[in-house]
């Protein structure tokens, strides 16, 4: 997988750019994020295999659990990341923070949050795990997705080994074609995802989004 954190969310922010009234972004960016859960709990020392959110049978609870960590996210956890990041409040990283517009995320408790944001929040998330699945399929050894009704390995060319590689937290990774493509995924939606976070803080978009 490209990493978990920017690379994933630069596909669902061009939606969010793209048709701003049709996506909730948050929904998007937690849904592009959510088959990746098992990294925030193996903080916690919670023995979860790898891969347990990859496949479509796991959204049955992933969904709940996602919308009210979505809910959290813009009605706490951002608007105090906002807070932090204005006035210099962390130094130099509430200048990175504000570059790339996380000091004007304050608005999204603004959100009002009724059935209507309810639907547009779940078909969100669910574009924004389907965009997860998609940048997975060439960078992983296998196709879990439809588990357990249907699993597989990819093609030999993408299995093929060249060696071993150190990478700073992942450690020793197997030189692979896969493997390959998932560096080169992360650095280049990597570098797209913050292009796009400050191309919306440029053009101030999220207060025009929220505000109104």
């Amino acid at each position: 997988m490209p990493s978990s954190f920017l690379s994933h969310q630069a596909p669902v922010l061009w939606l969010k750019t793209k048709w701003p009234k049709r996506f909730d972004g948050t929904s998007l960016c937690v849904g592009s994020f959510a088959p990746d859960y098992e990294w925030i709990l193996s903080l916690f020392n919670v023995g979860v295999p790898e891969r347990t959110f990859h496949t479509l049978g796991d959204l049955v609870y992933l969904l709940p659990v996602s919308l009210a960590l979505i809910v959290l996210l813009d009605k706490l956890v951002l608007p105090i990341a906002s807070y932090l990041s204005m006035n210099n409040r962390l130094g130099p990283l509430s200048r990175l923070l504000s570059f790339f517009g996380v000091d004007e995320w304050h608005v999204l408790k603004k959100k009002r949050m009724d059935a209507r944001w309810l639907v547009k929040a779940s078909y969100s998330f669910l574009v924004g795990v389907i965009t997860h699945f998609l940048l997975d399929l060439p960078s992983h050894s296998t196709i879990t997705y439809l588990e357990p009704f249907y699993s597989a390995d990819m093609p030999a060319w993408f299995l093929y080994e060249y060696g071993k590689m150190s990478l700073p937290i992942f450690g020793f990774e197997d030189v692979t074609n896969y493997n390959l493509i998932w560096l080169a995924f992360s650095i280049i939606f990597g570098v797209i995802a913050l292009y796009q976070l400050r191309y919306i803080k440029k053009h101030k978009l999220v207060a025009k989004w929220y505000e109104a």
